[in-house]
């Protein structure tokens, strides 16, 4: 049985606590403003205006996916359309919920003008910072020691994982799957992110959800199509794609020449 670890990215945590931090900041600065101007306070509005702060929470767990199913996608471009997303999501929440519970019904047209211009800047550092601190931290050199051990978590305990039992890798969107000669583990990380990280020469990508270790390639056949069946040590098959088969041949083959 595959295991599911349940526990909340590092890098999404750093933009976790300061949004409910601003959320409850915003709701007191109403009060404030309320009683200071001795005007009403509406809880439900207040709350309602400010659940934009609330809706990062969401849409940075949602851009990690996004950015796991788009590598080569820029993040930059990645950051001004989850911006966009945020500002038109929060607008037609407003207009949605104040026409369904409240008296008054908020213009969808007027919440995402005064929205883009009072927060859009805001939205652009917020999602800039979180895809920095997920891809564009320094990646790991590959002059340094390899990983060698990796930490995962199967039936409720966690297990240092030896890399060099891992026979392949492949994507279990929002995980990849780690798997061995008897058993299969979910790791929170991307493709790119797991080859950067162990930093091995052994380990090769043969198509855009598998990378293999081609230490446990047992054998492979042309599809003449350009693609490869590759059979691994533990008897799974896994496919080579036309995109990466003649770097896939070439290091096999020179591996092959070694023996």
């Amino acid at each position: 049985m595959i295991s599911l670890p349940l526990h909340i990215p590092k890098s999404s945590r750093y933009v976790f606590i300061p949004i409910i931090g601003l959320m409850v900041l915003a709701v007191g600065r109403d009060l404030f403003y309320s009683f200071s101007h001795q005007s009403s306070f509406y809880l439900s509005e207040s709350l309602l205006f400010n659940s934009f702060w609330a809706l990062f929470l969401p849409i940075v767990l949602l851009s990690r996916r996004v950015a796991g199913r788009f590598p080569s996608v820029h993040y930059t471009i990645i950051t001004v359309v989850l911006t966009m997303f945020h500002i038109t999501l929060f607008s037609f929440t407003v207009y949605a919920v104040s026409g369904i519970f409240m008296y008054h019904t908020f213009s969808f047209s007027g919440v995402f003008g005064e929205s883009l211009s009072d927060h859009w800047l805001t939205c652009l550092m917020v999602y800039g910072v979180f895809h920095y601190l997920e891809n564009g931290r320094p990646k790991t050199n590959p002059n340094s020691p390899s990983l060698t051990m990796i930490k995962v978590s199967h039936l409720n305990q966690n297990i240092l994982l030896p890399i060099s039992e891992v026979q392949y890798v492949k994507t279990e969107r929002p995980y990849i799957a780690l798997v061995t000669a008897d058993k299969t583990y979910l790791y929170n990380d991307t493709l790119h992110g797991f080859k950067a990280k162990i930093a091995s020469g052994n380990f090769l990508q043969i198509h855009k959800s598998t990378i293999i270790n081609s230490d446990y390639v047992r054998s492979y056949t042309s599809r003449k199509n350009g693609d490869h069946d590759v059979q691994m040590m533990n008897g799974d098959n896994v496919r080579a794609s036309r995109n990466y088969s003649q770097e896939f041949k070439s290091i096999i083959t020179h591996r092959i020449a070694s023996i």
